[in-house]
């Protein structure tokens, strides 16, 4: 348990007043482990996501959970300190790689590459400093920001830049994150949304970190930007990297195949709702593009009510992961179409009242529900026989 103790610190010291709860924390994995050798029972640690969450135990559980969720962390905690180690490692490297290509950034002669490399930075600065401005910590970083202004690289407009070379910002630090991946897989680079993504997941580890750690901030936000970039890179690359590639958005694999998916559906669960909004005009790429592509990170103004959907929504990506046989068409339908239909469900009188632009108005700026009202009636609609059957029949995992 000492090591687990360690790892969970991430390396960056462990406060002892700290010690209660986050040894509360560790009881609650601990019975969650199965077999011999110290190995988590995944099947036992998504049911707990998916039917109370895992909040309740404080960002320290929650981001363990998500590690584990998302692959980061191995099944085995005995293994946790030895892998943060190596990655960790493998991260400076890949840090160098985008640095290097930063030092040929304003540097003559101005090739294809290098202008790339600035249309890249120009894209990432401006979508980090627009993301969840509403959150106490970016508001005082953005004032930071405007006090050291001087020490920042800056747009040819005079417009302030991240800075990803000496991050000392939240701001810094998701951009640094951004760069670095879309650096290292340019078949997909950074597609506008990623920022969003990213700042979930951010935000929940800085928070965990920051709670945790000896150090000061700056040292937990690295710890933080670590986690982030790994979690991120593992979101794209299993689950969700097909919804971002332009080339497959009219592919039964991008986003166009996924609201399709959503429509048969809405159209087996409510089909009055379904055959108003057609004749309303309403489609679900209206509103439901940014559901699916942003995974309802911007549907919900508290935080705490996004981590929480995520909870679940992280639970599906591990059941598909983790399958053997073929992930792609297997008859089962992800927990965030439930989720979307749950939505839709909820406001369906308003819904049906409405013209179009009453229904856009209302899918757009959803109206403030309690999120486990709406998890609770997905998993209600999920585990309706006749509704599922009807489903999985040609549904495909896709999330």
């Amino acid at each position: 348990m000492e090591s687990n103790r360690y790892m969970l610190g991430s390396l960056g010291g462990f406060s002892e007043q700290r010690h209660k709860d986050f040894d509360k924390v560790l009881k609650v994995l601990s019975t969650l482990r199965g077999g011999r050798g110290g190995y988590i029972n995944m099947d036992e640690l998504r049911e707990e996501c998916l039917l109370t969450g895992v909040g309740l135990g404080g960002p320290s559980l929650r981001s363990v959970v998500w590690k584990l969720l998302l692959g980061y962390l191995p099944q085995r905690s005995g293994d946790w300190d030895a892998t943060l180690a190596e990655l960790r490692v493998a991260r400076e490297s890949a840090i160098e790689v985008a640095r290097r290509s930063l030092a040929r950034e304003g540097q003559p002669p101005q090739t294809e590459d290098v202008i790339e490399v600035q249309r890249l930075l120009d894209q990432i600065n401006k979508d980090v400093y627009r993301t969840r401005p509403e959150l106490v910590w970016l508001d005082d970083d953005r004032m930071r920001a405007m006090a050291r202004v001087s020490r920042k690289f800056r747009l040819g407009d005079g417009t302030m830049v991240i800075d990803i070379v000496h991050p000392t910002t939240h701001f810094d630090r998701m951009g640094r994150i951004l760069f670095v991946y879309a650096t290292l897989n340019p078949g997909l680079g950074y597609v506008q949304g990623m920022h969003e993504l990213l700042a979930v997941m951010y935000l929940l580890f800085c928070q965990d970190h920051v709670l945790r750690s000896e150090t000061d901030s700056s040292c937990a936000a690295e710890l933080a930007e670590a986690d982030a970039f790994y979690c991120l890179t593992n979101l794209m690359a299993q689950h969700h990297r097909d919804m971002f590639l332009r080339q497959l958005d009219r592919s039964d694999a991008g986003i166009a195949g996924t609201l399709q998916r959503f429509d048969a559906v809405l159209w087996v669960i409510d089909q009055e709702v379904y055959t108003h909004l057609a004749k309303e005009e309403v489609s679900a790429d209206n509103f439901a593009f940014r559901w699916f592509t942003l995974l309802l990170s911007q549907e919900f103004e508290s935080l705490q009510d996004v981590w929480r959907l995520w909870d679940c929504i992280l639970t599906d990506l591990y059941r598909r992961r983790a399958r053997v046989s073929n992930p792609h068409k297997t008859g089962h339908v992800a927990i965030i179409y439930y989720i979307c239909a749950a939505m839709v469900e909820l406001v369906r009188a308003v819904l049906l009242a409405g013209d179009f632009a009453v229904i856009l108005r209302t899918l757009q700026h959803y109206p403030p529900f309690r999120v486990e009202e709406i998890i609770s009636l997905a998993i209600e609609l999920r585990g309706n026989r006749i509704l599922s059957r009807h489903l999985e029949e040609s549904a495909e995992d896709t999330v």
